[in-house]
């Protein structure tokens, strides 16, 4: 992926993190999609922006520290268990 678009992903996440963070918690709850942990969460990427992922509701969930740094790269919708 370019730098120029990374760098374009980056900003579209840090400018709308807080509004979509609310909406992946109202959704889903507020929880990490993939343990159920309730402390220490962060959006994650679905497909992250390295493989081309893009900052979009669509392509974003909320997980814990622990399974965010687990996953890594690895694209894995954790919403759909």
């Amino acid at each position: 992926v370019p730098p120029q678009i990374k760098k374009r992903e980056r900003a579209t996440m840090r400018k709308q993190y807080q509004v979509w963070y609310q909406e992946l918690a109202d959704q889903y709850g507020e929880i990490c999609a993939n343990c159920g942990e309730t402390e220490n969460l962060v959006i994650d990427h679905i497909m992250s922006i390295a493989r081309g992922g893009l900052s979009e509701f669509e392509n974003l969930q909320l997980l814990c520290g622990t399974c965010n740094g687990i996953k890594g790269k690895l694209i894995i919708d954790c919403r759909e268990r």
